[in-house]
């Protein structure tokens, strides 16, 4: 019999050190997609911080450039506008930190940002062509702010979290023909 017990007892250990490297591997493999749904979900919820930090970035930066674009309608004064310089660098940053799954809210920004950067251009231009700001060169300034401020607009209703206020229709108008923002928006104030 001590054949059969020592046989036994192999036979024991043998299936108790198979079974533990099967259990071993289990875990392993547990502990594996464990780890990978953690480093899925630490990913997404960077993500969701990014997002979150672009729409608050891109809500300030339009809001900035908002009231520095009132200022400017309001005084006509080019110092006004100089100070837009300043929004360059961080919209270029929102352009490069934007969520890839929100392509309308990249689009719009590059957008923003060549409209500032039309706006800068033409204040350059006219102001480095004479000493004093001309009068007759308000105009370029005026449209070229115009167009700012509806870029500016745009961005601010894709940032809206309430589009009750506007029809599918009319985001559509707003997208392909900037210009109709301001009047849609004026529209719906009147309305309200």
């Amino acid at each position: 019999m001590t054949g059969n017990t020592e046989l036994s007892i192999a036979m024991i250990g043998a299936g108790a050190a198979i079974g533990g490297g099967v259990l071993t591997w289990l875990l392993g493999q547990v502990s594996n997609l464990t780890d990978y749904r953690r480093k899925k979900n630490d990913e997404r919820d960077a993500t969701a911080e990014r997002s979150r930090a672009v729409l608050h970035g891109s809500f300030s930066v339009c809001n900035f450039l908002a009231e520095k674009l009132n200022d400017w309608d309001e005084s006509k004064n080019v110092a006004d506008l100089a100070r837009l310089t300043v929004a360059q660098p961080y919209i270029a940053r929102l352009i490069d930190r934007s969520p890839q799954e929100n392509e309308i809210l990249s689009v719009s920004l590059i957008d923003l940002g060549l409209r500032l950067e039309s706006l800068l251009f033409v204040i350059g231009r006219v102001v480095g062509e004479q000493e004093e700001f001309p009068a007759s060169q308000i105009g370029a300034v005026d449209d070229a702010a115009g167009e700012l401020g509806s870029a500016v607009e745009l961005v601010q209703l894709l940032l809206n979290p309430d589009p009750a206020m506007i029809s599918e229709e009319e985001l559509a108008e707003m997208v392909t023909n900037p210009e109709a923002i301001g009047q849609t928006t004026e529209g719906n104030d009147e309305s309200n």
